[in-house]
């Protein structure tokens, strides 16, 4: 999910995920109307924490991509 649409989603504001991931509000802004190039994992993480998940990692990282996806737990290897 779009940071954006989870926002609205759950009617909370830039600001309100600020407090709850620490990230600066300038790259927050940036994030949420697409501004930002590129992330480090580090915030994509703390945003995906923050929203329990809600946006991805793979949302975060790479915006407009399309994955299919395979997981398998460690057992498996």
């Amino acid at each position: 999910m779009k940071i954006k649409s989870y926002l609205e989603k759950e009617g909370i504001t830039v600001a309100d995920l600020q407090r709850l991931t620490g990230i600066p509000m300038a790259t927050l802004w940036r994030i949420v109307n697409e501004k930002q190039k590129s992330l480090r994992p580090s915030v994509a993480l703390a945003i995906s924490k923050a929203t329990k998940g809600e946006v991805g990692l793979l949302d975060l990282l790479f915006p407009g991509e399309t994955f299919d996806l395979q997981v398998r737990s460690k057992d498996d290897a």
